[in-house]
């Protein structure tokens, strides 16, 4: 079937740009964090410039959080030095068509949506913001793929960003939509890989122990596997949640974008076929359907509006046991509203869908 042009971008512009309250969900009243020694900061590499070959020298720019989202702008040492010690450290980074405004707006209810499923115990919080908004405008389509593009490449900067923390910090990266494709490089790359032609040389992140949350990931459900774009992922990662959901609307058309495309991972989660191919280190990946509780929502504050969601992850973020995949089964049977399926991996396609 033949699909025009116009209607695939028509198809986009509506699922990817619709805000959240479009589709019914109302903000959920936003509480401080009570944990002692509790920070979080912005860390933005907007003002990158973008150069022949994709990469230019990282330039970050930091901001200290506050209760309005923004505070004050300091230097990425102070960052560094001023981490609560002995502390975990969760590094959220967004999707695309993300304005600098959102960023401010989400910064506080995402740092105490996390910091709420465990009021009571520290934690370092860093949210990273990239150049996901700036685009030539040709088309809907295009600037959808170029955005992909680019968040490989950032995904180069955030493991500088990383292998500037001390291995005294677990991290959990967490990455919604395309932010999920910076995260996937980003560990790609730091477990030897290279994006685009572009290895990471900049520092060592070798003793550290990193985790990571995919929420609405925008890439590729077999991208993992050997030979593909990101397969040094599984061998680097000690744990991976993908949190599946099989209505999100913009996921769904994803493969539309090109014939080349196959559907997304948080649409199918990964396959029996790709478990299979990536072997032994597939057990440290982990499907959660999340269906009940997102529907046919794609942005990021549907994902911070859910305590349950945030219990679920809780002692994945804290480093709280989930070396057990037990103890996310025991988080499940903990939560209070909405029931959360467990994507199967013996299911290959979603029941109702078709290849």
């Amino acid at each position: 079937m033949r699909i025009h042009g116009s209607l695939i971008s028509g198809l986009l512009l509506a699922a990817w740009l619709l805000p959240g309250q479009l589709f019914g969900q109302e903000a959920a009243p936003i509480s401080r964090p009570s944990a002692v020694g509790s920070r979080f900061w912005v860390v933005s590499t907007r003002d990158g410039r973008e150069v022949e070959g994709g990469l230019a020298p990282a330039e970050f720019r930091v901001w200290r959080g506050s209760s309005r989202g923004i505070g004050g702008e300091c230097r990425l040492e102070d960052l560094v030095g001023s981490l609560a010690p002995q502390t975990p450290l969760a590094v959220m980074v967004h999707g695309s068509f993300v304005e600098w405004k959102s960023v401010a707006r989400d910064a506080f209810p995402t740092f105490c949506w996390l910091q709420g499923s465990s009021p009571s115990t520290p934690l370092n919080v860093i949210l990273f913001s990239w150049p996901s908004d700036d685009t030539p405008q040709m088309n809907l389509a295009a600037d959808v793929n170029l955005l992909g593009r680019r968040a490989g490449l950032q995904g180069m900067y955030l493991a500088d960003l990383l292998s500037r923390i001390s291995p005294e910090h677990p991290v959990c990266l967490i990455g919604h939509s395309h932010g999920g494709r910076v995260v996937a490089a980003s560990l790609h790359v730091l477990g030897g890989g290279q994006v685009e032609g572009w290895r990471f040389g900049g520092g060592q992140f070798q003793g550290h122990r990193i985790r990571a949350v995919l929420a609405a990931a925008a890439f590729d459900h077999h991208w993992l596997n050997p030979g593909e774009l990101y397969d040094r992922v599984p061998g680097r990662v000690e744990k991976l949640i993908n949190l599946v959901n099989q209505e999100d609307l913009p996921l769904v058309i994803y493969p539309l974008r090109s014939p080349a495309l196959s559907q997304a991972v948080a649409l199918t989660g990964f396959r029996p076929a790709d478990r299979r191919a990536i072997g032994p280190n597939a057990g440290r990946l982990l499907d959660i359907d999340v269906t009940d509780l997102i529907q046919t929502r794609h942005t990021w504050a549907n994902y911070y509006r859910q305590p349950e969601i945030a219990a679920l992850i809780r002692p994945h973020v804290f480093f709280d046991g989930t070396d057990d995949p037990e103890a996310v089964q025991k988080s499940l049977q903990k939560l209070s509203a909405g029931p959360i399926r467990e994507s199967s991996a013996e299911t290959e396609i979603p029941p109702g869908r078709s290849k």
